[in-house]
This record gives C-alpha cells, structure tokens and sequence, in this order.
C-alpha cells in the first residue's frame, strides 16, 4: 500500500475541526475498535464499519455517515477490493462537499484518485487528484499534500503528460524532505530519475551513475505496474545498454530479468526466454567470481528455480487450455454450419485440422523448450549443492574439534540427502517427478556409510511403493527420512549392538504413509509427541505443516 493509503487510515480518527459539534462517545469507541482491526482483520473491520453506518443513518447525522463510508472504502481497501472500495469513498465525499468539509473532501479526493490509478482510470484519477492536492494545500497540509502529488504525478505519466509530472514532483519533494519520509521520497526520486533526460557528463548535480541506473529500474517497475508496457521496456533497454557499458552487471542481470517479464507480458515469447537466458548466464558467472558467496546464495538459488519453473508450468497449461478452449469453440461452430451445409463444413473440418496440427507442433515444440529449460535448471542447483557438499568436507578436514565434526558430517548429510533429489531430476531426462523406490534405496544406502553402520550389523527392509512424487513434496519427505534414520543409527544401537531399520512409504486411501522403525533401545521420555528426546525429532513438527500432515511415535516394540 502506498503513502495516501495508510494516511486513510488516520483520517478516519482526525480530530475534529473545534467548530464542529463533539462526536458520540459510542462512535468514538467504534473508531477506536476498527483503528485495530483494519490492518489485521479487515472483515471485522467491516462489520464494525457497516455498524457505524447503520447507526449514522438511524441518526440522520451527515457528518457520522461521512465517517461510516470512508471507513468501510479504508476496510475494502485493504482486503484488496479496489472496486468495492471506491463506492464508499464516494459517497463519502459526496456528503463532505454536502456539510463543506474541505480537510476530507481532499482526503477522499485523494483515495478515489488512488483506486482510479489501479484501475488504469488516468484521466479520472487526475482530476481526483488534482483537487486533493488542492484541497490539501487550501487548509494548510502542505505534507498530505506532497504525497497526493505522488498518485497524480504517476496518472499524468501514463497520459503521456511527463513535463507536468516532472513540474509536480519538483514540488513534492521538498515538502516531504521536511517530514524525512525516506520510503516515499525514495519512490518519488525513482519516478523523477526515470522521467529526467540523460545527465550531461560536465554537470556535477546529476545522480550518480549506479544510483541513477536504480532508480531508472525501479520507475520502469512502477510503469510495468501501471501497465505500460512499451515505455517499461524501453526503458529497461536503456538501462541494460548502460549498466553494460558501465560495468555494472548486477544491475544488468536485475534489468534482463525484468524485461524479460515485460516482453513474456507483451506476448513476446521467444525474446523473453532469451532474455531469461542470458539473465541466468550472467547470475551464474557473477555466482562464480566467489566461492563464499556461493554458499551463502546456494538457498536462493533454488528457491528462484524452483518459482520460475513452477511459473513456466502454470503458464504453459493456462496456453493449453486456452488453446483446446479456442479449438473446442471451433468445433462447435463448425456442427452447426455442418446442418447448414455439408460441403462447406467438410471443407472448413479439413482447414481446422491441418490447423490443430500445426498448432499442437507448435506447443510441443514450445513444452520441449521449457523443459530444456527447466531440466538446466535442476541441473544448476545440483551442480551448486555439489559445490556446497564439497566446500563442507573440505572444512571437514581443517575441523579438529569432533562435536563441530559430526555437526559437519550431518550437514553433508543434508546436502547429499537434497543431491539426490536432484540427481533424479536430471539422471531420468523428467523434470515432473521423482521415483521415490530408488531415491529411498540411495539414501538409507548412504546414510548407513555415511555413519559406518553397514549391513552385517544393521538390517535394512524397505518397504517402498513404486510412487513418483512431485519435488514439492519428495524434498520434505526426504529430510524426514534423513532426521528419522540418522536419529535411529546415533541412539537406536549402541555399543555395537545389532538390530533392524524398517522403512515403508505406502499410499493409502487418506494420502501417504510415511513409517520408519527400529528395534533398538527405544524413546526415553516417550510421552512427549512434541519432541521425545530432543535430538532433533522436534524438526517434525515444521516437515508436517509443510506437508499438511499429523505425525505419531509409537515406543512399543
């Protein structure tokens, strides 16, 4: 949400003008309730809201009423229901420019001209804004003022009134400087940077370069939001081509991407998978530079993969069903010119199915590229955990002390554990799913040397359908297991002792079932679900949210 927006928020407790009648106690208290809510619980919030209308109206009291709808627009607001919203702030202003308000007529200017903007109303939004801006300065709240100028400035760049933007945003600056609201200065100095022509080299005010080039990026963002998406990516294009030749490729990589967003949003398929591309080439030769950084960025790494593939892949079954929708629409059509005229509808079957054809082709061609795109990914954050297992050992070895050792091997385990999965990935050619039978085999099979149990000691019996689970859900079962075996291989057998590890993952009627038993010494303090031992067990707890499901211990036998 923006400045004008959490200043909604206050105006529905602003004092009262001295000259105006004191307000109900019970209104006052209903004020005070709602203040509460609004940001945490806006449909109570709501209720609140359409009570103080309700007794507004049995009142009579205009001034009341006023207050009810501004509260009730702030509440749908905030539940992100702009067109809800925007009802109720006008009726509010309607009764404010009844009784002569001139504080709230500019406030309520100024959130009909907000909601307008999201709604990619220009014209509308500016006219709101421009008598919020002057209603504001009319009763001297030159700081409310500023940040109305902001929403205005933004629906005269997208009417293509830029000088009048860049006039406006010249005067609210200064006036929020005064108040230091840095946050909104900031986005007010990006709008700014992103509509002022190019620095002459001899001129020593111009921003600095690095600090020009973000506040271009982040213009071109508000204008992607603003649904200009031929001046974003003009924009981007600039920026691209200067941060290159300046050097800075954080900034290009963070600009690549970001055009590639705009132009997939164009319609322009194939040059934003370029662009993606040569995005994921540039952050992986700035991953690179430094080993150190690799570590610590590994995690995000894979969390960036694993959105834009899911994103790939809602985008390509969204294009399909738009296709066999298109496809079936024609079809039906085609029946009914069929009972009109035979000849006719046989010639146009003929003409739809060379069309099918080529379309299917084309979405094929377009799957198989998507998943060569997302098969290089799993392979990125393979190769990346890889790197990470390999910096642990060789820690490993400069590592003396045998309790930060064992912390050491347990986090390779780790990483191995999630290794796996990826291997999976990219070892079967498929980025749909991994066969969790030998996934499980590798693992326990890995665990056991990792840990020097091996079989003469230790029977294993593996109990695992043949099932192929998403990575959403393979990774947090295969952490599980990792936390359930190591446990029992630590504590379950000790002293030398023999025994037997039972791993079963089946599928029942419910969803699956996950069991890992051992015959060892058994759970001291079993009757604490919550973490019996605390070596770890307690880690459960957060892999059953993850996969909405409910875990058990059971000590007997």
């Amino acid at each position: 949400m923006r400045f004008i927006l959490l200043l909604g928020a206050v105006f529905v407790a602003w004092a009262v003008h001295a000259a105006e009648p004191p307000l109900p106690a019970w209104y006052t208290e209903a004020n005070a309730t709602f203040l509460r809510q609004v940001a945490h619980s806006p449909d109570s919030a709501l209720v609140t809201a359409a009570e103080v209308l309700r007794k507004a109206k049995a009142l009579g009291d205009v001034r009341l009423e006023l207050r009810a709808h501004a509260m009730l627009g702030q509440a749908w607001n905030m539940k992100g229901h702009a067109a809800k919203a925007l009802p109720h702030f006008l009726q509010g202003l309607h009764r404010a420019e009844a009784v002569g308000d001139v504080y709230r007529i500019a406030m309520l200017n100024a959130n009909v001209a907000e909601v307008l903007l999201g709604q990619r109303q220009w014209a509308a939004s500016a006219r709101h804004g421009q008598r919020a801006v002057s209603g504001f300065e009319a009763c001297g709240q030159t700081i409310w003022a500023g940040a109305a100028m902001q929403d205005l400035a933004l629906a005269l760049v997208a009417q293509g009134k830029d000088d009048s933007a860049r006039i406006l945003l010249e005067r609210a600056v200064p006036l929020l400087e005064v108040m230091q609201m840095e946050e909104h200065l900031a986005e007010l100095r990006s709008i700014q940077q992103g509509l002022a022509p190019p620095p002459d080299e001899a001129d020593s005010t111009a921003a600095p370069g690095l600090l020009r080039l973000r506040h271009r990026m982040q213009f071109a963002r508000t204008l992607r939001q603003l649904g200009l998406l031929e001046r974003a990516d003009t924009l981007l294009q600039a920026v691209i081509q200067d941060a290159g030749l300046s050097g800075f490729d954080q900034e290009r990589m963070e600009a690549l991407d970001e055009r590639s967003g705009v132009l997939a949003e164009l319609g322009r398929a194939g040059e934003a998978h370029a662009l993606l591309r040569e995005h994921l080439v540039l952050r992986d030769t700035l991953a690179s530079l430094t080993t150190a950084r690799a570590v610590a960025e590994v995690q995000t790494a894979f969390d960036v993969a694993r959105k834009d593939a899911a994103l790939q892949a809602q985008q390509l079954l969204i294009s399909r069903q738009r296709a066999w929708l298109a496809a079936g629409s024609l079809l039906v059509v085609l029946g009914g010119l069929f009972v009109v005229h035979l000849w006719y509808t046989r010639r146009h079957k003929v003409a739809l199915a060379a069309q099918l054809v080529e379309r299917n082709t084309a979405l094929d061609a377009a799957l198989a590229d998507k998943e060569l795109l997302l098969q290089e990914l799993q392979h990125r954050v393979k190769n990346n955990l890889q790197l990470v297992g390999g910096l642990l050992r060789m820690q490993d070895r400069t590592i003396t002390d045998p309790a930060a050792q064992q912390a050491m091997r347990d986090s390779q385990d780790l990483v191995r554990s999630l290794t796996l999965i990826h291997q999976d990935l990219t070892g079967n050619g498929s980025v749909r799913g991994i066969a969790m039978q030998g996934y499980v085999e590798r693992l326990v099979g890995g665990l056991l040397r990792s840990h020097g149990n091996g079989t003469e000691r230790i029977a294993v019996s593996l109990e695992v359908e043949p099932l192929q689970l998403d990575v959403d859900s393979a990774i947090p079962i295969g952490l599980v297991l990792h936390e359930l075996i190591v446990n029992a291989l630590k504590h379950a057998f000790p002293n030398g002792r023999k025994g037997t590890l039972r791993v079963v993952l089946r599928l029942l009627d419910k969803g699956l079932e996950l069991v890992v038993q051992d015959d060892g010494v058994g759970l001291p303090n079993a009757a604490d679900n919550a973490d019996p031992t605390g070596q770890g067990l307690g880690l459960l707890r957060t892999f059953a949210e993850k996969l909405q499901a409910e875990h058990q211990v059971d000590v007997q036998k």
